[in-house]
């Protein structure tokens, strides 16, 4: 076999110091399209994360405003839906973030759509007690008794649909969202689409006696009947009568009606 000559072994010895220099290249220095920045455009900022939010969504219920402004800046939508429906809107109505909740609202954020729930932002807003959110949300509704479609339910519990604002701030035992809803015009006996007032609903959850008397002296009707609707037979009752079932003298002693003692079987 003829040996190889100089210029050949050149040659070679010249390919194979490329082939190191690029596997070295490939493991240690080639770009990682993974990593590489990209440019980030709507789409991308109305992006869910793992948990659900997007990224204003997050930014919003923690009312970090500066970061609310810039993603709007940016062309995040102050209307774009992560898990369960809920937007930026409703998550900051929940936190009682009222400042990111003002800014989104100025930014095209709509109060009125509902989530998956069924609720609203003013809804979310009864139900988790957030005061100053319910009075900047106030003004976009043309009433404050509008229903939701939410089914409430608590462990042991009647369950109820449709209540508004006043019944979820009632059910969820909200005293100060109660008499702030009172304040702003909400209907002190506006019944649920089962039929249930939110003096019920506050009594068949064992309210807090304070929220009870603010809805009796805003002229709750005591002797107004309802029933824990789905999934409970207990018979139609008054708010004292639900009381006395459920072992709440205190209640029934507020509500002054009489009822007898009877034992809930159904709780």
């Amino acid at each position: 076999m003829a040996r190889a000559g100089p210029v050949v072994w050149g040659v070679l010895v010249a390919l194979l110091g490329l082939s190191v220099l690029v596997i070295v290249w490939a493991s240690t220095g080639a770009p990682d399209s993974s990593e590489a920045p990209v440019a980030e455009g709507p789409a991308d900022l109305d992006r869910v994360d793992r948990s659900g939010f997007t990224p204003l969504m997050r930014a919003a219920s923690a009312d970090d405003v500066d970061a609310v402004r810039s993603l709007q800046v940016d062309g995040a939508s102050p209307n774009a839906t992560g898990a369960g429906g809920m937007g930026p809107v409703h998550v900051a109505a929940e936190a009682d973030a009222v400042a990111s909740l003002d800014v989104l609202l100025a930014a095209g954020g709509d109060p009125t759509v509902p989530s998956r729930s069924g609720m609203d932002a003013l809804h979310h807003a009864a139900a988790t007690g957030s005061v100053a959110a319910i009075e900047l949300l106030a003004p976009e509704f043309p009433e404050l008794d509008h229903r939701s479609t939410a089914v409430t339910q608590g462990h042991g519990y009647p369950r109820d649909t449709g209540a508004s604002a006043l019944g979820l701030a009632a059910w969820n035992n909200r005293p100060e969202a109660v008499a702030i809803l009172l304040r702003l015009g909400a209907t002190v006996d506006h019944a649920s689409t089962s039929g249930n007032t939110p003096l019920l609903l506050a009594v068949y959850r064992g309210a807090d006696p304070s929220l009870v008397r603010t809805l009796l002296d805003a002229g709750a009707d005591p002797a107004a009947v309802g029933t824990c609707h789905l999934g409970c037979s207990e018979p139609p009752a008054t708010a004292a009568e639900w009381a006395a079932r459920l072992g709440r003298d205190d209640l029934v002693s507020l509500l002054d009606t009489g009822a007898p003692a009877t034992a809930c079987c159904d709780r």
